[in-house]
């Protein structure tokens, strides 16, 4: 199961579940809180504190273009 780290009303977070819901790919999401010091659980997974993530099969992905780029390359037929 992918897990994607998202931030309601963000246009990049936005970006990258488009392109999941188009694929009809199944994962959990997680928001996180608009301040920034305060994802902490987005910081230890990515090392970062921006979003989206995606973390699938143990891989992160830490920025829309990237997670795009993945998706379609993994799951898009």
């Amino acid at each position: 199961m992918m897990t994607l780290y998202n931030l309601t009303g963000c246009p990049y977070c936005d970006m990258a579940r488009r392109r999941l819901d188009e694929l009809k790919l199944s994962y959990d999401v997680i928001e996180v809180p608009a301040m920034r010091p305060m994802r902490q659980e987005v910081h230890r997974v990515s090392g970062q504190w921006t979003v989206p993530v995606l973390v699938d099969d143990g891989e992160v992905f830490d920025d829309e273009d990237k997670i795009i780029a993945h998706v379609n390359k993994k799951y898009a037929t």
